[in-house]
């Protein structure tokens, strides 16, 4: 099993954001997310006009290849701390498939069917250097399937 290393997946996260801050730009004015607002699972604010949008970010770097989501159910499961799908305080998520496709997501919409994936798709642990992680494993066609918008990265 490969163990992941927080600092680094959250350098690459970083890496995901500078793309997806370039990407949204022609359509949105962005501001990163207050301290407190990170905390709470809110990455960025998008403004068009008076029309505000709270963002969440996931780059995933496995998913292309694998042609699977991972929603986190658990950040750490010996201490039983609900994932990001659960805590996440933003409107969106936008969930980058490194390097090619971008789901536009609403957070309420994938709580709504969580259950339903939760019956047909199968859970992981994911083993980070001193704890273990917990997602379930979701085909990016469901996440296709409920997406306000998906753009193909050129």
């Amino acid at each position: 099993m490969q163990t992941y290393n927080f600092k680094n997946q959250l350098w690459l996260g970083q890496e995901g954001e500078l793309i997806l801050d370039t990407i949204f730009y022609q359509w949105y004015k962005i501001f990163p997310a207050s301290a407190e607002e990170d905390y709470i699972g809110i990455d960025r604010i998008f403004f068009a006009g008076s029309n505000k949008k709270t963002v969440q970010y996931k780059t995933d770097f496995l998913s292309y290849k694998t042609g699977n989501a991972y929603i986190e159910l658990l950040s750490r499961s010996d201490l039983l701390t609900p994932g990001w799908i659960y805590t996440a305080k933003a409107e969106w998520l936008i969930y980058f498939v490194y390097p090619k496709i971008i789901y536009c997501l609403s957070l309420k919409k994938m709580r709504d069917i969580l259950s339903i994936w939760k019956s047909k798709y199968r859970t992981v642990k994911v083993k980070n250097t001193k704890y273990f992680g917990e997602g379930l494993i979701v085909p990016l066609q469901e996440l296709r399937a409920i997406a306000k918008s998906v753009l193909e990265v050129k």
